[in-house]
């Protein structure tokens, strides 16, 4: 049995460490996460962007819509109609910020961006809506973002969302540190 013992590979461990992070205001764990705001006059970002010594490889987005009321296919949360300009998800590689997709403006919008879907409905006419889609549909390999190049990915908010309880955008990845 110890012959066959020294045939085997050493196990070493990955240099990459798994990444579950909220988008926020200032692209920094400390920034303000919950999105429910009035970005219709002056659009708000809400970002992650990595240390200088830190690489992230985005591989799945996730976003969690809070609210009472009605929610159906046609609406945004229970907000009725949908968003009028809707949320935009973009990226800023080396200084150069580009739009990715078409962004989303309805619950149905949400619910064509990716297979995983959950709803809870608490007893107070509380509902949490969470979609979860993977990046590849428009970065076949992820999204990599370079801290020591200050780059982001995240959604811009177009819309008035001060009516929903909650919202939230956030990332799902693996970190490594850069070597200089």
């Amino acid at each position: 049995m110890s012959s066959l013992r020294n045939t085997y590979d050493r196990v070493s461990l990955s240099d990459k460490t798994f990444v579950l992070r909220n988008l926020t205001t200032n692209g920094l764990i400390t920034g303000v996460q919950d999105a429910s705001i009035d970005g219709s006059v002056t659009p708000v970002k809400y970002y992650i962007q990595p240390l200088v010594n830190e690489i992230y490889e985005l591989k799945a987005v996730a976003i969690v819509v809070s609210d009472g009321g009605n929610i159906g296919l046609k609406e945004y949360g229970s907000i009725s109609g949908g968003l009028t300009n809707g949320i935009r998800f973009f990226v800023e590689i080396n200084g150069t910020e580009s739009l990715i997709g078409l962004g989303f403006k309805t619950n149905e919008d949400l619910i064509d961006l990716g297979p995983n879907r959950d709803r809870l409905a608490y007893a107070n006419n509380r509902t949490l809506s969470y979609y979860e889609f993977n990046i590849s549909r428009y970065a076949k390999n992820g999204i990599i973002l370079n801290g020591g190049n200050s780059d982001k990915f995240g959604v811009i908010v177009q819309d008035d969302l001060s009516n929903l309880v909650s919202q939230r955008f956030g990332v799902k990845g693996s970190l490594r540190l850069r070597t200089v």
